[in-house]
């Protein structure tokens, strides 16, 4: 028996590397496997990264498709206060091109003071910091009224944020809101024609009774100074003058002479304080319905003068007017729009007291107040009329609502002043009521009107 190296001793070696090579190689097959796996799941992940890659694109086009196209006017604004990107409806609504405005500073956008945009950008994530009316300047310098909002963004994986801004084209709106005004307007001034030209007519009768008693006193003296020049015409000729003076005293005696030299200078002043009072109120009707186009400094104190003498023949049957004004600085506004809101305010305060008077012989009391507090007036119109029934008060701003029975009401009034004095000229306008007891509401509007 052979017991060297390729003896009986060298068969377990060799059967144990097969063993080894069998595992090996079934290792390898594994691996193979797992290689396979492998690269079939890089083939899958592949695919569906491209596929995901597609439908980024995809949505990313789509997503600046609707960014370009969408109806509201939209730009981004940085942290710098520069713009980064616009859509092509703010182009078109400012006539601009997109090298006029991408880059450059956005407060050349505004019309007046710009939105500070780096406070802006530090306000909360995804929630509107500042939302109102705003003014676009457009490249042909007309002024654009638009709904303006703006909201903080975060760019994904950076740190910085920008301000992305939506405006909202409300010419048309603005437009319609004018016509409505007025209409109204017209409205108010139709139903207190008639109390107008009685306030008119009342004053003008007595001037015209004024003046006719002058004449016919006049037409008495061509008498009298006729029977005197008789007189003195006898005594320059020397002629007997006794028969003509006795005729100047029967005639001075009929004619009542005393009398009539005492009343013509009282109908004299009453003419006058008549044509005072006609003079009057054309010129409260004249402020009252002159037409302002643009903000100016206005009196606001002979504006509410003006408009009471207007309105006279609303209240002066059912109430005593109290005017309690102070001295005010000239307050930056729409004058016009603003004889409109006091008009209505007075208007619904006569129909409350004449509602609370109704039946009896009493009258109630208008007052109209104003003071100053800080950089606002306060215009005060408080009646002691009914109140307002605590189920509508929510309601008393809606368009076409009213408590008041048909043909007295439009249900405009408090819906238009609060337009105006809100949203035209960012005050406020607020009430404080009682049942039984009366309504108070209050004007809050700033002295300089600053964007």
């Amino acid at each position: 028996m052979c017991t060297g190296l390729y003896g009986p001793r060298a068969w377990p070696i060799r059967l144990g590397m097969a063993d080894e090579v069998d595992e090996l190689r079934a290792k390898l097959a594994r691996a193979d496997h797992l290689i396979g796996l492998l690269e079939a799941t890089l083939r899958d992940r592949n695919s569906e990264t491209a596929r995901i890659n597609h439908t980024l694109r995809t949505s990313h086009e789509f997503l600046r498709g609707v960014y370009r196209a969408m109806p509201g006017s939209l730009f981004i604004v940085g942290q710098t206060g520069l713009v980064e990107d616009a859509n092509d409806n703010l182009l078109h609504l400012v006539g601009a091109r997109q090298e006029d405005v991408i880059g450059r500073p956005a407060a050349v956008l505004f019309e007046g003071e710009a939105p500070a945009f780096d406070a802006l950008a530090q306000g909360p994530l995804h929630r509107a910091a500042e939302r109102g009316e705003r003014m676009l300047k457009a490249r042909d310098g007309h002024a654009v009224p638009v709904l303006f909002s703006a909201t903080a963004l975060q760019i994904p994986g950076e740190r910085r944020r920008s301000v992305v801004c939506v405006a909202l084209d409300i010419s048309e709106r603005k437009r319609i809101e004018a016509e409505l005004r007025q209409a109204q307007k017209l409205e108010s001034v139709g139903r207190l024609a008639a109390g107008v030209a009685h306030e008119i007519n009342t004053p003008v009768q007595f001037v015209s009774d004024s003046v006719q008693f002058v004449r016919e006193s006049l037409a008495d003296l061509s008498q009298v100074l006729a029977a005197h020049r008789a007189v003195r015409t006898a005594v320059l000729a020397g002629e007997p003058w006794q028969d003509a003076a006795k005729t100047v005293a029967t005639l001075e005696r009929e004619l009542e002479i005393d009398e009539l030299l005492e009343r013509a200078p009282e109908a004299l002043e009453l003419a006058r304080d008549g044509l005072a009072r006609v003079a009057t109120i054309v010129r409260s009707m004249t402020v009252f319905a002159h037409p302002h186009r643009r903000m100016a400094p206005a009196n606001l104190t002979e504006a509410i003068r003006a408009t009471v003498i207007v309105a006279a023949s609303e209240y002066k049957l059912v109430a005593e007017l109290i005017l309690d004004l102070c001295e005010l600085p000239l307050v930056t506004c729409h004058l016009g729009e603003i004889n409109q809101v006091i008009l209505n305010l007075v208007i619904n305060a006569a129909h409350a007291i004449a509602d609370a008077v109704r039946g009896t012989t009493q009258r109630g009391r208008l007052v109209v107040c104003t003071r100053r507090q800080g950089d606002e007036v306060v215009i005060s119109v408080s009646d002691t009329g009914v109140g307002i029934p605590e189920a509508v008060r929510d309601r008393i701003f809606d368009p076409f609502f009213t408590t008041k029975e048909v043909g007295r009401g439009s249900g405009q009034g408090l819906a238009i002043a609060r337009s105006i004095v809100c949203e035209m000229h960012r005050g406020q306008i607020t009430f404080e009521t009682e049942l039984g007891k009366g309504t108070t509401f209050h004007v809050r509007l700033p002295i300089s009107l600053r964007r």
